[in-house]
């Protein structure tokens, strides 16, 4: 933080890491992608962040140009709301994203945490910042395979190979 008592100013501090992280499964045409989202708190006070019922985490698929293609909002299932200490993270429940068929070859994965709030169990007192996160990662077609598996043979006595 810089600041100075002769300029009257106060000027925030940038994050040394990033404030919320992505952490996909494999963007492939026709599935659906496992997203978790990860929240680390940097500041010097204890976060609050709503997941149920209606959760400020949003997870987002869109394309370069910026068209949402699916997005999906991010629930802890044993918990109404997250508390994530200063100086920790917290890893939420993966959330589960149509990936449309006729996708391009990178797509963008984004995250937008809208509220975090300060003792949610008590009086809360919602933040003031909206803390976003986004990457573009490469889409893989599904190569169309079929297996068979049959024995050598119908019988195998201990021993054999």
């Amino acid at each position: 933080m810089t600041w100075s008592p002769s300029s009257g100013d106060a000027c925030g501090r940038s994050p040394r890491e990033p404030i919320l992280e992505l952490f996909p499964g494999a963007l492939v045409r026709g599935t659906q992608v496992p997203v978790r989202v990860k929240f680390n708190n940097q500041g010097s006070a204890p976060a609050d962040i709503r997941s149920i019922p209606a959760g400020d985490l949003m997870v987002r698929l869109k394309t370069p140009a910026g068209a949402v293609l699916a997005q999906a909002q991010v629930s802890q299932s044993d918990c109404s709301f997250a508390r994530v200490n200063p100086g920790s993270s917290f890893l939420f429940d993966a959330v589960t994203l149509a990936v449309p068929q006729d996708i391009g070859a990178i797509a963008e994965l984004s995250a937008q945490l809208s509220n975090i709030y300060l003792g949610l169990d008590t009086t809360a007192t919602p933040g003031t910042r909206i803390f976003t996160s986004s990457n573009t990662y490469p889409v893989v077609a599904a190569a169309a395979y079929s297996v068979s598996i049959s024995p050598d043979r119908q019988v195998y006595e201990r021993g054999s190979t």
